[in-house]
């Protein structure tokens, strides 16, 4: 993956992660809403939703991702072939 792929990937994640109860969690939504649209009109998108995601294994994965157990190039190869998609 290259780095934009990367940076895309952890914007999604911001996005997800932002909690749009609260103002701020609005601001770092739309923060990461309006960075990830640039990486996407630059290298396209990169991730399909999975319309039938293991949501036990995805769990895991970004448990492992939040205590640093793995790397996020390491996440981003398992959340491509959650998804079915193997790209090098």
């Amino acid at each position: 993956m290259t780095n934009d792929q990367l940076q895309l990937a952890a914007h999604q994640i911001g996005m997800y992660k932002a909690n749009i109860d609260t103002p701020q969690g609005i601001a770092d939504w739309r923060a990461h809403n309006r960075a990830a649209a640039e990486l996407r009109e630059r290298i396209g998108a990169i991730f399909d939703p999975y319309p039938y995601p293991n949501k036990a294994l995805v769990r895991a994965l970004y448990a492992s991702l939040a205590e640093h157990l793995i790397s996020r190039a390491e996440f981003a190869c398992c959340m491509q072939n959650v998804i079915g998609r193997h790209r090098l």
